[in-house]
């Protein structure tokens, strides 16, 4: 697969925080009956795939879980509150 070639191959391994992995179904064609790939290409062929290519199982929790919950996370709205009150705890 090209893709985890050049994620190996191409990229130093300093790269691997700032990647998430993901796959998108959007077309009824990309559906595994349909002859698509299907929605478990990403764990099933393309996971697999890093790890023959030398990919530390660290660095593939790290694209999986690590940095997408880094990158979507964001301060509760108590906190948020809490910011632009002044501390105060009171929200409505």
């Amino acid at each position: 697969d090209s893709t985890s070639n050049v994620l190996v191959t191409e990229l130093d391994g300093s790269v691997f925080d700032r990647v998430l992995l993901s796959e998108d179904i959007c077309m009824l064609n990309h559906l595994k009956y349909a002859g698509g790939k299907g929605f478990g290409y990403l764990l099933e062929t393309f996971v697999p795939l890093l790890k023959e290519r030398g990919v530390a199982q660290e660095q593939i929790q790290q694209m999986l879980v690590e940095n997408p919950a880094r990158v979507f996370s964001r301060p509760c709205r108590g906190s948020v509150w809490k910011r632009a009150t002044g501390g105060s705890s009171d929200h409505p």
